[in-house]
Parts: structure tokens; sequence; C-alpha cells
């Protein structure tokens, strides 16, 4: 047996709950507006927490040393959850979106065909903790990088990063290819 009471009550929790949230404090000050953090590691404390919308955890931005990248250039990344397809740039099948259910998303445009050529390519990495890429081609020396989140003290989400990465530098003389 039901009490009509019962459902005019359940309605006041339901309000009562509602308001009770709106009053707690946040765990963090929260700001509108954050700059991504640098892969150097700057921030902390005084960088705040955002709270816009979602946006990746990493930005990579990839350029030959000299001149364009090669056609065959090969994202791979690798994190908590696996790893994400291939990224190449020259096979547009490979081009994919969050829609499509990839967590790597570069800066190309399906619809226009493949670039003669592209002097930096810049992937948005949707992943979740330490990340793992892998930036190959035949023609230049393989660069690979684990990226580690930097976490900002009081808030829940760790800052994102912009990462460059220029293939054939100096640096990666001694990568693996």
């Amino acid at each position: 047996m039901t009490y009509p009471w019962g459902r005019a009550w359940a309605g006041v929790g339901v309000l009562f709950a509602m308001a009770l949230g709106a009053l707690l404090p946040a765990a963090c000050e929260k700001e509108t507006t954050t700059n991504a953090v640098s892969s150097s590691g700057a921030g902390g404390a005084d960088a705040g927490c955002y709270s816009g919308p979602p946006r990746p955890l990493f930005v990579v931005t990839m350029s030959a040393a000299i001149g364009s990248l090669p056609p065959d250039t090969t994202v791979t990344v690798k994190w908590s959850a696996g790893q994400e397809p291939d990224f190449v740039l020259n096979e547009p099948a490979t081009w994919l979106s969050l829609e499509d259910g990839s967590n790597v998303v570069c800066d190309v445009d399906a619809d226009a065909g493949m670039p003669s050529e592209r002097m930096q390519l810049r992937c948005e990495l949707w992943t979740s903790g330490a990340t793992h890429v892998r930036v190959s081609s035949a023609s230049l020396p393989t660069h690979e990088q684990t990226l580690i989140p930097v976490e900002v003290p009081g808030c829940d989400e760790p800052a994102p990063q912009e990462v460059d990465i220029v293939l054939g530098a100096v640096s990666d003389a001694g990568a693996r290819g």
C-alpha cells in the first residue's frame, strides 16, 4: 500500500539534496580559464583548477628538424586503456576522431585529402595517466617519450600539457627505430 504523502516527501528530499549541493564549497577554487602547462612541468597551486569544457590531457605538436614531415609519419600511443590505433599521415583511413572512438585526434581534414607537404602535425591525446608516444617514419629517427601528467595540488584533474616533438633533432640521435 502506498501513501499519498510518500511522493510529496520524496520531492521535498530531492529539493533538499539539490539545495544542499549548491551550498557545499568546492573541493578547490576553480578558475574559468587556465593556460596549458608546458611539458617542463611548470604550474602548481598558483595555476588554479580548470572548470571549463573537457579538453585533452596532452597536445603534441610534431615537426621535422629539417624540412617537412615525412609522408609516412606514424604516431603510436599507449596508455592505461591499451594501445590506440596508429595514426599514419599518408593513410587517411587512420585519421580518426573522438566520434570514431579514437583518443588520438590529429589536425587533418579527411575531406581535403592528403596534404602534399606538412610542416607540423598537432595531435590531441584524450588519455589519462602516463601516456607513451612513439613517432616514427622510414627516413627519420624514431622518437619515443612517456608523458607524465602534472598534478595540481588541490585539484581533482591533472593540468593539460603541450608537448613539442622535433623529429631528427640532435636529442633523437640515441633513439631506437
